[in-house]
């Protein structure tokens, strides 16, 4: 029974892990799990299990032996899945969307150059002009850097921007940082530790009471 749990768990952990952005084992282990034949609710039922058909010694795989091979089944094709994609993506992590291309030229880059180094040197060398610039209001000083940018052969950008373009890479718009910030204090915390110690000190009297009423129970069984 445990090694089933150990299975299930197992695939269970892969089902769930996101790094390939695809399900790394395509059967339902939730499924599965609810599929799993339940505890043994009598001693009896549990003898059944262990001596099955009036077996020596006990040995209770058969009866779990349908679960167990679905299981390694399961596990067979979560290896085999993953080695397909390692072949495909040796360091783990699939190539990333292309990113749209830079689309000024050099010659408009050359023209914003030559008018940013124009309004530069016109802001230092003449005073009026900066006295002038700086009491404009923002729109008004857009207003004659487009003029300036024009004078320069650039044209404003005509059009809907295109949505898409100024996507961020996918995993950079996650605020990792206070992720890994609100885990660390999660991990930290001492209260569920302080609580599970609590109950555990409350009930160990009952437990050592069970003990050694079994001990005790057990030294009267004849060899």
């Amino acid at each position: 029974m445990r090694y089933l749990i150990f299975l299930l768990t197992s695939l269970l952990a892969l089902a769930a892990a996101p790094a390939t952005g695809q399900p790394v084992v395509e059967a339902d282990a939730v499924a599965l799990l609810n599929q799993m034949p339940a505890p043994p609710a009598t001693l009896a039922d549990a003898y059944q299990r262990a001596y099955p058909q009036g077996a020596t010694h006990a040995d209770a795989k058969p009866y779990y032996q349908a679960t167990t091979d679905q299981l390694n089944r399961m596990q067979q094709e979560s290896q085999n899945l993953l080695l397909r994609f390692y072949q495909k993506y040796p360091t783990g992590v699939p190539p990333m969307p292309q990113q749209p291309a830079n689309r000024v030229s050099q010659k408009d880059k050359s023209a914003m150059d030559a008018a940013t180094s124009e309004l530069a040197q016109k802001l230092m060398t003449d005073k009026a002009f900066a006295q002038q610039f700086a009491k404009m209001s923002e729109a008004e000083q857009h207003a004659y850097i487009a003029k300036l940018l024009a004078d320069k052969g650039l044209k404003p950008m005509s059009g809907t921007p295109d949505p898409n373009a100024a996507a961020p890479m996918p995993g950079t718009d996650v605020a990792w940082g206070e992720l890994c910030s609100d885990y660390s204090q999660s991990a930290l915390d001492m209260t569920r530790y302080e609580k599970q110690t609590a109950l555990q000190q409350k009930y160990s009297p009952r437990h050592d009471a069970v003990g050694a009423w079994a001990d005790a129970e057990i030294q009267k069984l004849p060899m």
